[in-house]
């Protein structure tokens, strides 16, 4: 979470940063000071709480089953130098996606509040697709959390951007309207969590660590147990006929149950 954390942080900082290249280093900003205030207090932050309470690698049984598993927190092997500098560099990818895949798409000729506009949703979404992609557990809370974390911005965007007097006033919708918007969107969210996401498969598939193979024998183990209690149900309701060497499975599964 503490890496998360300063990820999203960073990414939306970056974001201002690399703007001062194009504002003559002065104040302006593509947006407005509401929606800079609200992207940590109300757009990203649920989600990184429900995430901090009911997020497990795995379940309290397994961990019950092999005590090992707490030698990786331990013995500091989840925080490595490696792995910050490792979120570092996809930060800031993800900075330069996010903030340069707009401006090529609205410099011709869009306003610089409609660019904004872009600017936010690529934060926002970038940043809880990001979170979506860590959990191992998906908790009810962590999803609801994660979908309403998104369907909030865009519910306050509408209704902001249509009650307010100031220069934002109507953009959102503006913003919408065109195509370059949706296309700009799904742009920054595909090419700045691709090199994450082939970072995470790699890992698992090549490098897995311990914590990780517990996981996966926890999801097969689960799988083989649901399956067996299926084939259970369906041999003593004789709704499926089973031949006799499945029957003798099912009736092993289920003894072990």
């Amino acid at each position: 979470m503490v890496l998360y954390n300063f990820y999203k942080n960073a990414v939306f900082v970056f974001q201002l940063f690399w703007f001062t290249f194009y504002n003559g280093f002065s104040t302006q900003s593509a947006i407005d000071q509401l929606n800079l205030l609200l992207f940590s207090l109300a757009f990203t932050s649920v989600p990184t709480i429900m995430y901090g309470i009911f997020e497990q690698d795995v379940s309290a049984r397994t961990l019950s089953t092999i005590p090992q598993l707490y030698a990786q927190g331990r013995e500091g092997l989840v925080y490595r130098r490696p792995k910050f500098v490792w979120l570092m560099l996809d930060t800031l990818w993800q900075s330069i996606v996010s903030f340069f895949v707009p401006l090529g798409i609205y410099r011709p000729d869009g306003t610089l509040w409609v660019f904004g506009v872009l600017l936010m949703a690529s934060a926002t979404f970038l940043a809880n697709v990001h979170l979506s992609l860590e959990v191992s557990y998906w908790h009810p809370l962590i999803a609801a959390s994660t979908v309403g974390s998104l369907v909030f911005y865009i519910l306050f965007q509408v209704i902001y951007t249509n009650v307010t007097a100031v220069e934002v006033y109507a953009v959102f919708g503006r913003a919408l309207s065109e195509a370059r918007f949706w296309l700009g969107l799904v742009l920054t969210i595909v090419m700045g969590l691709l090199p994450r996401s082939c970072g995470l498969m790699y890992n698992m598939l090549v490098h897995p660590t311990d914590v990780q193979i517990a996981r996966e024998m926890e999801i097969i183990n689960d799988a083989k147990s649901m399956r067996g209690r299926m084939r259970t149900w369906d041999s003593r309701t004789c709704s499926i006929p089973l031949e006799e060497e499945e029957l003798q499975e099912t009736c092993v599964i289920h003894e072990r149950d």
